[in-house]
């Protein structure tokens, strides 16, 4: 009895974490992000993107103070290439052309999807 207890609580866990693998899987491809990817999202964006765009994506990061033109503020500024999901990750993707952002293609997919996504909920709390 207690063995196939085990196997049954093995079998729901195991469910439990696929349906949540594939949940992070499509929410890193353009859907509605969850907070695993979002938590991504914010890492990468405080270790590649802060010094520029601040901690708080307001364009007040130290480097960003000698730069002209000066970084994006999400929460208030327009997108140079758009604001629709695919085109925040080819602006990470490609960089910016005649600004300072420079690409980060070097980066998996998926990580710059999550910054995408990262990007995108710093615009949406304005």
């Amino acid at each position: 009895m207690r063995f196939v207890s085990v196997v049954l609580l093995c079998g729901i866990l195991s469910t439990a974490a696929l349906a949540e693998k594939k949940a992070d899987k499509k929410a890193a491809g353009g859907s509605q992000a969850s907070a695993a990817v979002l938590d991504k999202g914010k890492a990468l964006f405080n270790l590649n993107c802060a010094a520029c765009h601040g901690e708080k994506g307001d364009g007040m990061g130290p480097a960003g103070a000698v730069m002209n033109p000066k970084p994006r503020n999400f929460a208030k500024d327009a997108f140079k290439q758009g604001d629709k999901f695919e085109d925040v990750v080819k602006s990470i993707t490609t960089g910016v052309p005649g600004t300072a952002m420079v690409a980060y293609g070097h980066l998996s997919e998926d990580d710059r999807k999550a910054m995408a996504h990262w990007v995108l909920s710093l615009k949406a709390k304005k």
